[in-house]
């Protein structure tokens, strides 16, 4: 599912940024692919049902969708599975496109617009560490999946710096 529907989504709601009339749908977005990696693999029991609802969140400004958008969110509960390193991919690759969001190449991208892109890109590195800290709790990660995570991590931090 995350490959044939959130990927293709997620995609281009990032590489459009948020604007004045986007910034809801950006917001919306990146929670979900934050709630996307939070989920903890080390609770195997509730994963499988655990369930995400939605409400966007407080930073979303006053002219985004109609109320009735917003309401519709809270009946719909995602049913997220447990996160492992085969997502890992899929995280960085988003992360990507939120930095080039934020990147200086952009000359007509205002500065807020750049800041909320920088800004969106750290929260999910920092949500994707987590992941992979829970993860990497797990006695049955054997020693290559742990060096493929961390050159994978390494490689991303060694291409933004």
């Amino acid at each position: 599912m995350v490959k044939t529907v959130c990927e293709p989504i997620f995609d281009a709601v990032f590489r459009v940024g948020p604007n004045s009339k986007s910034i809801w749908l950006w917001n919306i977005c990146l929670d979900l692919l934050d709630d996307f990696i939070l989920i903890r693999s080390s609770d195997l029991d509730d994963n499988l049902n655990k369930q995400v609802n939605y409400e966007p969140s407080a930073k979303t400004p006053t002219t985004g969708p109609p109320v009735s958008v917003k309401c519709s969110w809270k009946h719909y509960p995602i049913k997220w599975l447990s996160w492992d390193l085969n997502r890992l991919d899929f995280c960085i690759k988003m992360i990507h496109i939120l930095i080039s969001q934020g990147q200086g190449s952009m000359v007509t991208v205002p500065k807020e617009i750049k800041s909320l892109a920088c800004n969106a890109a750290l929260r999910i590195f920092k949500s994707v560490l987590k992941g992979v800290q829970n993860v990497l709790k797990n006695s049955s990660i054997n020693y290559d999946e742990v060096m493929l995570c961390l050159n994978t991590i390494l490689g991303l931090v060694k291409e933004i710096s």
